[in-house]
């Protein structure tokens, strides 16, 4: 008797393993992800400090019901330090957050690399820590996201340093050399920022399944009739009047965000599911009146796109461009029309004829 032989096994492992390995060090993949969810987190922060502007003494400064005594006693027992502890005057406070407000815009610019992030993470937490009863889970998230963010290489395009390495390779300036060390960095920050959106909807989705009200379809009902996240009453009221409509999207959230995480290597199922979960969000921004936490949650579903779906996705924009150009073009620029016989006058039409 013959037993068989496991080579092929372990062959295909270490192929596998090789494959793995070639992905990790060969190329820095996601880079446009990458640039545009740091466009979308620098964008956001930006237009949240510009809003809150008029108001920053009274959340974050001296004036905040969140005071500074009670700010410093819970920060040491958390363990999370803040350079709002170095001082309590206003005159600090307000150097903060205008440095927080400058380093957001360079971010967003792309100007600094991976300098600019640290600062920005480091001037971000320091906000948030401040007062904690102005956060939400979308400020959690970007805290951690930043984290893997500031491994990996941010500015490859739609950036100032893009820009300017382009401008020093049009003077004859060689590229400067992409270490294996630092492609790897920038692979692992990618899986580690898809890893993380992935768990939190998993976790959100399973957490949903335990409560009694998701069981039975009415959570949304709820939701809608919270006085605190109910923006739009008149919009609302016409949605949980309908009982279909709140049981059928109740049981969408949960298992959109149960299964997400589990078809992402299918391109079919991603482009139904994905834009299900934007589409959440963007009502959640809409009728809850909170749109800073759905924008947040947008930026970070872009990490579950990719760049090969990214191009996809220009090619098919830059041919709808062009067909409605084309069309455009063809209301614009009247039809040639083929020119009609002249009529002859008619004295020249009878010159030859005798009376």
């Amino acid at each position: 008797m013959i037993t068989p032989t496991r080579r092929p096994r372990r062959s295909g492992l270490r192929t596998s393993a090789n494959v793995f390995v070639d992905w990790m060090s060969a190329t820095r993949h996601g880079t446009r992800t990458m640039s545009i969810v740091r466009i979308g987190f620098g964008a956001i922060t930006t237009l949240f400090l510009l809003v809150n502007m008029p108001v920053r003494d009274r959340i974050w400064g001296p004036d905040a019901s969140y005071t500074w005594d009670l700010f410093a006693q819970t920060s040491l027992e958390a363990g999370q330090p803040s350079l709002f502890l170095l001082s309590a005057g206003s005159l600090w406070s307000d150097a903060l957050y205008l440095a927080l407000l400058a380093v957001s815009i360079l971010f967003t610019l792309g100007w600094g690399g991976r300098a600019t992030t640290i600062a920005f993470y480091v001037l971000l937490w320091s906000l948030q820590v401040r007062n904690p009863l102005a956060t939400n889970g979308g400020d959690n998230l970007l805290r951690i996201l930043l984290v893997y963010m500031m491994f990996a290489q941010v500015t490859a395009h739609y950036s100032l340093d893009a820009l300017r390495a382009r401008r020093r390779s049009e003077r004859g300036t060689p590229p400067r050399r992409k270490s294996m060390s630092g492609t790897v960095l920038h692979n692992a920050a990618l899986i580690a920022c898809v890893a993380q959106v992935c768990v939190l909807y998993f976790t959100s989705g399973m957490y949903k399944i335990q409560g009694e009200m998701w069981q039975n379809g009415t959570a949304l009902y709820y939701i809608l009739r919270t006085a605190e996240y109910n923006s739009w009453p008149e919009i609302t009221a016409m949605i949980y009047q309908w009982p279909a409509v709140v049981v059928g999207a109740t049981y969408a959230a949960v298992l959109v965000q149960v299964f997400l995480p589990f078809v992402l290597l299918n391109r079919t199922l991603k482009a139904f599911l994905l834009p299900a979960v934007m589409g959440m969000h963007i009502a959640i921004g809409v009728l809850m009146g909170l749109p800073f936490f759905s924008a947040t949650m947008l930026i970070a579903d872009l990490f579950l796109v990719g760049d090969r779906d990214l191009r996809a996705l220009r090619v098919r924009l830059r041919v709808l461009r062009m067909a409605v150009r084309r069309r455009l073009s063809d209301r614009t620029i009247p039809a040639v029309r083929a020119p009609q016989p002249q009529p002859q006058p008619l004295h020249e039409s009878h010159a030859g004829a005798r009376p």
